[in-house]
């Protein structure tokens, strides 16, 4: 995976590595940011008339703005990867915005005085470490899918991939004749010993068969094979 597609692109997966690089290089740009900020500021203390100001001040917003672009759309995207790698959706990274959709409300619905208070809160403090904990204990620390899982192959290699075999791994899976549930990632227990192998590479093979349904949860793709 190049670094580019690591930091920009939201398709396929990325390992923890992935993960932390991305931080690395959000921590560079928001450092880019505050030394671009200071300079913006200067140019705007050393100007000579209302124009000039005007124009610093200017500079100085297009600049935040995009260097904020750039660094939201590194984040989402190396999170995004990451929680393909988990075999989850992209909806699990609304979590993150469960702090600023409150205060919002706050404010919209109380007012800016409400909205200072709430924001000093212990509720909201604690509100913030929990989302953040998650964020690094879910994306930064925990194991992805052994293999290929719905959203493609293991990354870089790591893990066996087998696109017979490894598609079946996203959930639980089950046997319409038998009428039982069975980890999809095994073929069912009611095929016969000798012919199981076959069947379930029959199976992945034509996904309209109508013979195994993939079940997942929340924020997981629902795949019927």
């Amino acid at each position: 995976m190049s670094i580019t597609h690591v930091l920009f692109g939201f398709s396929g997966r990325a390992t923890r590595f992935h993960f932390w690089m991305g931080q690395v290089a959000v921590i560079a740009l928001l450092i880019c940011l505050g030394i671009a900020g200071a300079m913006s500021m200067a140019s705007i203390k050393t100007a000579a008339t209302p124009q000039e100001v005007i124009g610093a001040a200017g500079v100085m917003l297009l600049v935040i703005l995009a260097f904020l672009v750039l660094v939201t759309w590194v984040t989402w995207a190396v999170a995004v990867k990451r929680l393909h790698d988990r075999n989850k959706s992209w909806v699990w990274m609304l979590i993150t915005l469960v702090p600023a959709v409150m205060l919002m409300w706050t404010g919209m619905t109380q007012g800016l005085q409400a909205l200072l208070a709430f924001e000093r809160s212990p509720v909201f403090v604690i509100i913030q470490i929990g989302v953040w904990l998650w964020f690094l204990v879910e994306l930064g620390f925990l194991r992805g899918t052994p293999g290929g899982n719905m959203y493609g192959p293991a990354p870089d290699g790591t893990g066996v991939f087998s696109p017979d075999f490894d598609d079946l791994l996203a959930g639980e899976g089950y046997d319409v004749a038998a009428g039982k549930s069975f980890d999809a990632g095994t073929v069912s227990p009611a095929a016969p010993a000798m012919a199981r192998s076959a069947s379930v590479v029959a199976t992945a093979r034509q996904p309209r068969t109508g013979a195994v349904q993939r079940q997942g949860g929340f924020g997981r793709r629902n795949a019927r094979a």
